[in-house]
């Protein structure tokens, strides 16, 4: 309100005397006001900074925990591989051992099979050889 140029104190007492207020105490009023609310947000501020610098204080250990998850985990796989590295060249080995073992039977086989036919063609060649050169044979 104003009363013939002044300002009408509103903070004073309720039911006291209206009564015209210097401009420079009102604005010295809202100064303090700023100030007191300026206290307020700096003091928020304070705890936000504090709660950001537990999060991140808390991601840091997270991140902490997950790299060493992971190297248990790489250490696990790492374990895995080496005993299926080892189940793979047992079995490699079994099979080049029974892949041999095949082997060596069928060459024994081929071998026969060379016996069946070389015999049986080197008679009939010694045969017409002797035939060509042994009269009567």
């Amino acid at each position: 309100m104003t009363d013939g140029g002044g300002e009408v104190a509103a903070t004073r007492e309720p039911g006291g005397p209206q009564v015209p207020v210097d401009v420079t105490w009102l604005i010295l009023e809202r100064l303090g006001d700023l100030q007191r609310a300026q206290d307020k947000l700096a003091a928020r501020l304070d705890q936000l900074d504090a709660r950001l610098d537990h999060l991140d204080a808390k991601i840091e250990q997270q991140g902490k925990d997950l790299r060493a998850d992971i190297q248990r985990l790489d250490a696990k796989i790492d374990a895995v591989a080496a005993k299926l590295d080892a189940k793979i060249d047992a079995m490699a080995a079994k099979l080049d051992a029974k892949i041999d073992g095949e082997t060596d039977k069928l060459d024994s086989k081929i071998d026969n099979l060379r016996n069946y036919i070389v015999i049986p063609v080197a008679l009939v060649l010694l045969a017409a050889i002797l035939a060509h050169f042994v009269p009567g044979f």
